[in-house]
């Protein structure tokens, strides 16, 4: 082989792995915020809950209505509150 295509692989390869290692990245990053809204990823890629029958709409997990696990973030700040709350302590 020509050292053109030696360095051509190893730069596809290079790219390849870095585009892997930020589909992990963003994967982590969603797993973190259905966390932060209460939700349980033990069944491994399926979202999941303890309290309720959750469903993902158009790439959006829902809790069903009135599940105590249900969250949102706060209008003042974003932090994640409970769902029966507007503000968290720190903005009320």
């Amino acid at each position: 082989m020509s050292n053109y295509l030696v360095e051509k692989m190893a730069i596809e390869r290079e790219q390849k792995l870095e585009r892997a290692k930020q589909r992990k990245a963003q994967t982590a990053r969603i797993h973190r915020r259905l966390i932060l809204m209460g939700f349980d990823l033990s069944e491994g890629r399926r979202v999941g809950c303890s309290q309720c029958s959750p469903c993902v709409c158009n790439g959006v997990a829902l809790h069903e209505d009135g599940c105590p696990n249900e969250m949102h973030e706060c209008h003042g700040c974003g932090n994640t509150v409970p769902k029966n709350q507007k503000y968290c302590e720190e903005c009320q």
